[in-house]
């Protein structure tokens, strides 16, 4: 009976020291088991969707500012005229003097507008989507009055925006960077943990070389 209750506590003694040294894991133990359980442990692999969607800050009407342009005076689209050539040319700069006051704040969209009008048939294909190509000018000074009270409107609505929010919230495209750059180092969702061969810990859970692996959540597991 002695016997026995010394081998009882010799084996409780041993089995509870190889557990403590199994305890005591170092970093990059868990790769091959994070491989294992790849399928059922994803982290961030699948597409990562906010819900609800964060509502998108107004934007300056472009596209209305495009359409009022393209059936302007010719006289009165040349103060817009973008600046250079070809592939270089940037929106007009603004004038110091002889210049519309009431033009003043639109003065960014109206440049703009008419640089991508210039840009890759634009204009044309812009007139030929609206069947615009062979109206007579009286229409088009009739068309262009009725969009640009629509115009004037969608622009008091961003400029009122952009007046009260001058800081501007973090969208959902930064939010999910910052996400995956927590998991993997690296804030890109083609990069996943586990479809490469066999490679050292930061490797694997560092997203490359350049990344500190102790700082992702996936170094912390590995």
């Amino acid at each position: 009976m002695q016997k026995v209750a010394i081998l009882a506590i010799a084996f409780f003694v041993a089995t509870e020291k190889l557990s403590k040294q199994a305890a005591a894991v170092s970093e990059g133990d868990n790769v091959v088991y994070g491989s294992l359980l790849c399928q059922a442990l994803r982290l961030g692999d699948a597409p990562i969707i906010f819900e609800p969607k964060l509502t998108d800050s107004p934007k300056p009407p472009l596209e209305l500012y495009k359409f009022i342009m393209s059936l302007a005076d010719p006289a009165w689209r040349k103060l817009f005229t973008p600046e250079g050539e070809g592939g270089a040319k940037k929106p007009k700069a603004k004038p110091t003097d002889n210049f519309p006051v009431e033009w003043k704040d639109k003065w960014q969209v109206c440049t703009e507008a008419e640089k991508a009008l210039q840009e890759n048939n634009e204009e044309k294909t812009l007139k030929e989507r609206l069947a615009l190509r062979h109206v007579t000018e009286a229409t088009k000074v009739q068309i262009r009055t009725a969009v640009a009270a629509y115009a004037k409107t969608a622009f008091e609505v961003y400029s009122n925006f952009e007046a009260v929010n001058k800081e501007t919230t973090d969208d959902d495209t930064k939010i999910k960077g910052e996400l995956l750059k927590a998991l993997y180092g690296c804030n890109y969702e083609s990069v996943k943990l586990y479809i490469r061969a066999k490679a050292g810990y930061s490797t694997v859970c560092g997203c490359g070389a350049a990344s500190n692996p102790t700082l992702t959540v996936s170094a912390t597991f590995a």
